[in-house]
C-alpha cells in the first residue's frame, strides 16, 4: 500500500472519529449545566451529577459533613424505595456506581448500557433528590466514614514517620480534611445535613454530564422531568 493511500484512509478514520463524537451543552436559567459528551459508536453510557461542593465549604465544627452526605445519598433509601429496593432496580438495570469527595467537589456517576441510561438516570435522580434520611440508617454511616477515617490517619501516620517524624504522637496526627474529625462527625444532626444540601445542592453549582450514545435532548427532557 502506497503512503498517499495510507494517508488517505488516515484521513476518512480521522474524519469518521470526529463525526462520531460531538459536544453538545445547555446552560438553564437557574445555573444548571448539562454537557453531553456524543459518540454513536459507544455502547455505554456514563453520567456524572458534579456538585460544586466539598469540604472547603463545611461549617465550623461540621467537618467531614460534605463526604458524610456523599454516603448517605450514594446508597440510602429515598421517599419512594427503600435502600435495598433501589440498590435493586439499578443492579437490574446493569448499572455500576461510584462516588467521591474532595475539597472542592462531590461527584456521584454511574455506568450502563444506552438502552437502559433512562431508566438509571430516572432512579439515581431520585437516590439525590429524593433522600430519605432515616435514622437508623445515618448512625450506620457515621461508624462507616469513622472506620475511613481512622484509615485515613493511619495512612498520614506512616506518611510521616517516612519522613523521618515518627517521634509524633497519635494525638498530634492533623485530622484529615475530607472525613472530618470524631467529634464532629458523630455530632452532625438530621437537620445539619438537610440545611447542608439545601445551602449547597443548589442547580447552579451543578453539572450534568453524559458521555455515549445520547443526544442531549434526551437528557434535557429526563432533567426537566425532575
Amino acid at each position: 500500500m502506497g503512503i498517499e493511500k495510507m494517508e488517505e484512509m488516515y484521513y476518512l478514520s480521522y474524519i469518521t472519529f470526529l463525526g462520531a463524537i460531538m459536544i453538545q451543552t445547555k446552560t438553564y436559567d437557574n445555573g444548571l449545566r448539562i454537557v453531553v459528551d456524543k459518540n454513536n459508536k459507544e455502547k455505554y453510557v456514563s453520567c456524572h451529577f458534579d456538585f460544586k461542593v466539598g469540604a472547603k465549604d463545611e461549617p465550623e465544627g461540621q467537618s467531614g459533613i460534605a463526604h458524610y452526605i456523599e454516603h448517605l445519598l450514594a446508597g440510602g433509601p429515598t421517599k419512594h424505595k427503600s435502600k435495598q429496593e433501589l440498590e435493586d432496580a439499578i443492579v437490574v438495570n446493569g448499572a455500576e456506581y461510584n462516588a467521591q469527595t474532595d475539597r472542592f467537589n462531590t461527584s456521584y456517576s454511574f455506568d450502563c448500557l444506552e438502552e437502559n441510561f433512562a431508566k438509571v438516570f430516572s432512579l439515581y435522580s431520585e437516590r439525590l433528590f429524593e433522600y430519605d434520611f432515616q435514622e437508623e440508617y445515618m448512625e450506620k454511616e457515621k461508624r462507616v466514614v469513622f472506620q475511613e477515617l481512622l484509615e485515613e490517619m493511619r495512612e498520614e501516620k506512616e506518611s510521616f514517620y517516612k519522613e523521618m517524624m515518627a517521634f509524633i504522637s497519635d494525638d498530634q496526627i492533623p485530622a484529615t480534611m475530607i472525613c472530618g474529625t470524631k467529634e464532629d462527625l458523630f455530632g452532625l444532626t438530621k437537620q445539619n445535613c438537610i440545611d447542608f444540601i439545601n445551602h449547597n445542592y443548589t442547580a447552579k453549582n451543578l453539572v450534568i454530564s453524559v458521555a455515549g450514545n445520547v443526544d442531549i435532548s434526551e437528557v434535557e427532557k429526563l432533567v426537566e422531568e425532575k
